[in-house]
C-alpha cells in the first residue's frame, strides 16, 4: 500500500522504491529471513540514490544499510563485485551518491539503437 494513501495511518511517507520494498518483504517475511541484511543494503542505496530525505525510517534504513555493507557481510554477489570493482573499502553516504548510485543508473541510460 502507498504511504502517501493513508498518510497519519503510516506514519511515515517518504520512502523510494527500494524503501518501500524493504518495508514490504520485512512485513512478508515477518522480519526474519537470511535475505533481509541484504535487501537493507539495497534499500539504503537506494534511498541516498534517490535524493530521499535522511529523517525518519529513511535515516534508520541507510544507517542499517551502510553498517551492512561495510561489514561485508551477507551482501549479494553483485554488490560484493561493484564494491570490489569500485576499490571501496568503508562506504559512505557519498560513495553511495556519487559512485555506487551513478554505477548501478548507468545502464539504463545506454541506448541499443545508438
Amino acid at each position: 500500500m502507498c504511504p502517501h494513501v493513508e498518510p497519519n495511518r503510516n506514519g511515515f511517507v517518504d520512502y523510494c522504491g527500494a524503501g518501500l520494498a524493504l518495508k514490504m518483504a520485512q512485513h512478508m517475511l515477518f522480519g526474519e529471513s537470511e535475505v533481509l541484511p541484504s535487501l537493507v543494503a539495497l534499500a539504503a542505496i537506494g534511498t541516498v540514490a534517490d535524493v530521499m530525505p535522511l529523517v525518519g525510517d529513511n535515516r534508520v534504513i541507510v544507517r542499517n544499510g551502510l553498517t551492512i555493507i561495510n561489514e561485508r557481510k551477507k551482501l549479494s554477489v553483485g554488490l560484493k563485485a561493484l564494491l570490489s570493482v569500485l576499490e571501496l573499502t568503508m562506504v559512505s553516504e557519498q560513495d553511495i551518491g556519487f559512485k555506487i548510485g551513478p554505477m548501478l543508473n548507468a545502464p539504463g541510460r545506454i541506448r541499443a539503437d545508438a
